[in-house]
């Protein structure tokens, strides 16, 4: 997902990864370059059951809250996650 924000792109993707510890989700974002700007994560409990809408959201917020402490800057990114699925491919 493609973000800009005062002039600056940032790319938010996210891994869903398994080890020892559990399941858990990834949400990174970087800049140009391929830099990274910041990570969140969140960890599934043994008792829940996966939903990635829930790992992404929580994952992207604890993300954001690291690098962007004004609300507006994190409201940039939450609607293009939150539009992400209206827009289409171009083939």
């Amino acid at each position: 997902m493609k973000v800009i924000l005062n002039n600056i792109e940032y790319w938010v993707y996210w891994q869903y990864c398994e080890n020892t510890s559990g399941k858990f989700t990834l949400c990174n974002i970087e800049t140009r370059g391929f830099n990274l700007f910041a990570t969140g994560t969140t960890r599934l409990s043994p008792k829940d059951k996966f939903v990635k809408e829930v790992g992404r959201k929580t994952s992207l917020e604890r993300a954001l809250k690291q690098v962007f402490p004004e609300k507006a800057d994190r409201e940039v990114f939450w609607k293009a996650y939150l539009n992400r699925k209206t827009s289409k491919k171009i083939e």
